[in-house]
């Protein structure tokens, strides 16, 4: 029976091991080999889907504009629907992975535990669960999508722009927060990746 580190060993490019390992650590995330390879086993297949699926709206942006600007969308990685409250190395290993693999990421949406049409009932645990998981974006220059639903309290969306110093995307069933002027794709993990423009 093949191992996780078998498997990262022969599924993942040793640049790209080596690149994710240096870039969450420089993050300030320390890993042990066997979180790592947990990590990179769990997120491998559905990476793979996003590259795939990036390069196709790449190819879409080329061929239909001539610009730069035409050609500019924006990317978000939702990682809020995987099991539990995103912990920081999970963020950390994502980003890492989607840099090393040339997928340019603008917003990551971890999950707060948010539940739908009711406000956050701790907005000091809010606070602490938004400073962790900044600390780690500010590192990759990449801002924070909140998918919190809609009910949401003013106090709710207030820790939200305070902790990530107003670098956010709020996400609710009742607006969409990216311009309609610049496409979006959005990476959903869930239990099989979509790819939704």
């Amino acid at each position: 029976m093949q191992t996780r580190r078998d498997y990262v060993e022969t599924a993942i490019d040793d640049t790209i091991l080596e690149t994710v390992r240096n870039r969450i650590a420089g993050a300030g995330v320390t890993l042990d080999e066997a979180e790592f390879d947990r990590l990179l086993c769990y997120v491998r297949p559905a990476m793979k889907k996003i590259k795939q699926c990036d390069a196709k709206y790449r190819a879409a942006q080329e061929k239909a504009f001539t610009t730069e600007v035409g050609r500019k969308h924006l990317r978000e990685l939702s990682i809020d629907e995987l099991p539990a409250l995103t912990t920081r190395a999970t963020t950390a290993v994502m980003l890492a992975l989607c840099e090393a693999m040339d997928i340019p990421i603008d917003f990551i949406a971890p999950s707060f535990g948010f539940q739908k049409n009711v406000p956050y009932p701790n907005n000091d645990s809010l606070r602490q669960l938004i400073a962790k998981q900044w600390s780690i974006c500010r590192a990759f220059n990449v801002s924070i999508g909140f998918h919190s639903g809609s009910g949401k309290s003013a106090e709710n969306y207030q820790v939200m722009g305070t902790g990530t110093g107003r670098h956010l995307e709020v996400s609710s069933q009742a607006n969409s927060s990216v311009p309609s002027a610049i496409s979006t794709t959005l990476f959903k993990f869930r239990s099989e990746m979509r790819c939704v423009l």
